[in-house]
């Protein structure tokens, strides 16, 4: 903001000029002045008081060293960055000259886009409106891209405009600054990318540069000539100081109204850590916050050192756990007040944050254990405090369960969705464990807000669902003894066991030698196969054993005649109701010619089977000699041998025939 100092003798003269860092001023250098003045008239001397309070007093506020903290540091895709800027939306744009790109990343340092096709992008700055501005080296330029990194135009008269466009800067009209540290001057340009002016010459004079490298811009955000602001400039190389071998040269910081006159200037004001001071060696990049408080990088030093508006050294921001190496371009972003540093040594564009001016959650605890709770009832609630532990504001979306468990957890009382916590503001989350299923569960509590480095919280809720329990009972039944098993259960000894609702049992029984397994009751069990019980509720199975019947026996006597046997031979014994079963053989040039059965013919079969057997039985077998037949020609008719008639074809010669032949209309006494 440019500030404009009235000032006014006895004589009557007033004059008007720029404040600069030299002018020490108070209310009490300006009272006892005003009251000097005898001849002026009262109400004149409150004017000029009045107008004091409103132009100059707010410039006297004392500024002090804001608290800083390292946050990530932006280090994915990028090697040697040099350049930085931030935008409405605090999207993260970093230049990399040598490898021709900038990168683009979210405000929590996610890579969104890489723009290629640049030629040696040294400077980056972002309008209000989110268009981006690249300074190329190599092509002379300042390009200007749309939020959606299209390429809408060149500034100016487009390339070799600039013969370095080492610094930009857009204030909040569209107005665009451009240092030329090579011709050692400022160019302005309008919105439309028009020409609008420059300032500035070569020289060590105030108003004068050699090698500006960057520049940073404040405003009031009025328009036209209500608009008033300041631009400031690092210079390098000012004068030299000391002999040819141990000398150094003095850097500035120029400050401008934003026409381009100077204002005021400032330089060797830095500490070190002993207290001694030293001058910033090599100011390569500038911001400015919102509290008009002043970031320089120290290339030389290896540090950003921090400056009032007069030029009153604050201190110096590093932090040895994220150090700086070289650092070059520096943005600040008012939305979440935070510094962004190229560190091209490091590989990294630091990240610190000031004064904790942004929304910083905190959740308390971080998971919850529900323990184990019966299946049908509800745990107590478990409460998650959420804490804005920053300085800005901190905005809670929608809280959410999610995960495959999500349904056995509810949200008893939810005073965070859509909540607006202010610094040190609070709400709690309220979560119940209500499972409907057994086993073991868990969800994820998802709590979302505007903080960029954890937009989102998850916190990991568990439990265990036990479920009811009721009791197997085996009872035994009938005149027998045996024992019944299943798992937990060897019903002998232990005939009771408490299972799990839905828990499928198998049952089995085994019956003692004595006694036979007659079948299952109760349970939806019966027969005499395994009992299959789920267990819903108290159930009891009874299984019947009885003492085993006796034994009952039945013989069969075999025999066979000459020439031929069976089997099984001679007498067995089987259990009544069993089958047995007997092959009969005939020996070679013999067959089998009957088979009697308890003194019955069953006729000449080589196979019989007592059925179900109930009583004593005898089986025998008689054999007869094949016969042999030779024939001298092939006839067809009826052959009888020994006595068994059959109609043929005679293909065969057979050895010791005993044949008679029949014509094929033979009569019984042929």
């Amino acid at each position: 903001m440019m500030i404009q100092k009235h000032h006014t003798d006895c004589g009557g003269r007033v004059g008007k000029g720029a404040m600069n860092s030299t002018q020490a001023l108070s209310i009490a250098a300006v009272v006892p002045r005003m009251a000097g003045c005898a001849n002026r008239p009262f109400i004149w001397h409150w004017f000029l008081f009045a107008l004091f309070l409103i132009l100059i007093a707010p410039r006297l506020s004392v500024a002090s060293m804001p608290m800083f903290e390292s946050l990530p540091a932006i280090d994915t895709g990028i090697s040697l960055p040099t350049a930085v800027a931030v935008g409405p939306d605090e999207k993260v744009y970093i230049a990399e000259p040598d490898r021709n790109l900038v990168s683009v990343y979210s405000g929590a340092g996610q890579p969104l886009a890489t723009m290629t096709e640049l030629d040696t992008p040294v400077a980056v700055a972002v309008d209000l409106d989110g268009k981006l501005y690249v300074g190329n080296a190599g092509r002379g330029n300042v390009e200007v891209y749309g939020a959606d990194l299209v390429l809408l135009g060149k500034l100016g008269a487009g390339d070799n405009e600039f013969r370095r466009p080492s610094g930009i800067a857009v204030d909040s009209e569209g107005v665009i600054y451009v240092t030329d540290s090579r011709v050692h001057a400022v160019k302005s340009f309008n919105p439309d990318r028009s020409s609008k002016s420059s300032f500035g010459s070569p020289g060590t004079g105030d108003g004068q540069f050699r090698l500006p490298t960057s520049i940073a811009v404040t405003d009031n955000g009025l328009t036209g000539s209500a608009k008033t602001g300041e631009l400031y400039i690092p210079d390098l190389s000012v004068t030299k100081e000391g002999g040819y071998w141990s000398g150094y040269y003095v850097a500035r910081v120029q400050v401008f109204d934003l026409t381009g006159n100077y204002l005021r200037s400032f330089h060797s004001v830095g500490k070190d850590d002993t207290g001694k001071a030293y001058d910033f060696m090599r100011p390569l990049g500038i911001a400015v916050d919102t509290l008009d408080r002043i970031y320089l990088t120290d290339a030389y030093q290896s540090v950003v050192t921090v400056y009032s508006n007069a030029g009153s050294y604050l201190g110096k921001i590093n932090d040895e756990s994220h150090p700086l190496r070289n650092p070059l371009g520096i943005a600040f972003a008012p939305n979440s007040s935070r510094l962004f540093v190229a560190s091209p040594n490091t590989g990294t564009t630091e990240t610190f944050g000031l004064d904790r001016n942004y929304g910083d959650i905190e959740v308390s605890p971080g998971s919850r254990d529900f323990g184990s709770i019966l299946v049908g009832n509800s745990s107590a609630p478990g409460s998650f405090g959420v804490s804005n532990v920053g300085s800005g504001d901190l905005t809670i979306g929608t809280v959410t369960l999610t995960g495959a468990d999500a349904d056995e957890f509810s949200i008893q009382s939810n005073g965070c969705t859509s909540q607006f916590l202010a610094p040190t503001a609070g709400c709690s989350v309220d979560v119940l464990f209500n499972p409907t299923s057994g086993g073991s569960k868990s969800a994820i509590l998802s709590i979302p807000s505007n903080d960029l480095y954890a937009p989102t919280v998850d916190l990991v809720l568990s439990g265990y669902a036990e479920l009811p329990q009721h009791r197997l009972t085996i009872a035994k039944d009938g005149t027998g003894s045996g024992i019944v098993q299943a798992a937990g259960i060897d019903c002998g000894t232990t005939c009771a066991k408490d299972y799990a609702e839905g828990t499928v049992v198998t049952l089995s029984a085994l019956s003692n030698a004595d006694s036979v397994f007659a079948g299952w009751s109760g349970g939806g069990c019966s027969g005499i196969a395994g009992c299959v019980v789920t267990i819903n509720q108290p159930t009891t199975v009874a299984a019947m054993f009885n003492i085993s019947p006796p034994v009952v026996t039945y013989s069969i006597t075999a025999s066979a005649g000459s020439n031929g046997s069976i089997s099984p031979s001679g007498t067995v014994d089987a259990d009544a109701g069993s089958a047995v079963t007997y092959s009969i053989y005939a020996d070679a040039g013999y067959s089998v010619s009957d088979v009697l059965v308890d003194g019955l013919s069953v006729g000449a079969v080589t196979s019989f089977t007592f059925e179900n057997l109930a009583a004593n039985h005898a089986i025998a077998a008689e054999f007869v000699s094949a016969g042999t037949l030779q024939l001298s020609s092939i006839e067809i008719g009826e052959v009888s041998v020994e006595g068994l008639w059959k109609q043929v074809v005679l293909t065969k010669t057979f050895v010791d025939p005993v044949v008679v032949v029949k014509p094929a209309s033979r009569n019984d006494d042929d």
